[in-house]
């Protein structure tokens, strides 16, 4: 856990020495804009949180699919792009919806939820206790209780994209996220 939290700094150095990159072709959008009565911006195609990470996590392996939670909160500029830019975007969805079962938390939320460990707490004590400081921030599960990553803030749609695969290439296994990502963008513009 202390390694992904110190790869947080290493993610947005990448993001920014990236960010000059261009960014991918969007075909339709692939929903339309939707806010929830909090003001966060949702997906027609997000989950309906159980408000328990335990079950939510069991609903995941049900399907076959890895846990991915969207913390965001009202008014946040950066989620509300993330949700114009990368989830507007086709083939992110498409690929984010063949591997992911998503849900959306409020990082200011009173709505109580069900950490690991059983205990129940208000979204906002989650987020504290998940290490969850500003939004968006993407954590990305497999097993329950076992964060894989975490994208913390927002990324241009190519590295978007990467984070999503480095969880279902199981980069993890090999390579830090930086490095797995620094590594696949080598190899794209090589071939």
């Amino acid at each position: 856990m202390n390694f992904v939290r110190g790869s947080a700094s290493l993610v947005v150095s990448l993001l920014i020495t990236i960010g000059a990159m261009n960014a991918m072709a969007t075909s339709k959008p692939a929903s339309p804009m939707l806010k929830s009565a909090h003001g966060l911006y949702v997906q027609s195609w997000f989950k309906q949180s159980s408000g328990d990470l335990r079950q939510d996590m069991l609903a995941a392996q049900k399907t076959g699919k890895s846990l991915a939670i969207f913390w965001e909160q009202d008014g946040c500029h950066y989620c509300q792009a993330m949700h114009e830019e990368n989830l507007q975007n086709k083939s992110i969805v498409d690929y984010i919806n063949s591997h992911f079962y998503v849900i959306q938390y409020d990082l200011h939320g009173d709505n109580m939820a069900t950490g690991w460990g059983g205990k129940s707490l208000t979204q906002s004590d989650l987020a504290g206790k998940l290490g969850v400081r500003g939004t968006p921030t993407i954590l990305f599960y497999r097993q329950a209780g076992e964060e894989v990553t975490r994208l913390p803030g927002y990324a241009k749609p190519p590295i978007f994209k990467k984070v999503f695969e480095y969880v279902v290439e199981k980069g993890d296994k090999n390579a830090s996220l930086i490095d797995w990502i620094r590594a696949k963008l080598s190899a794209e513009t090589k071939g």
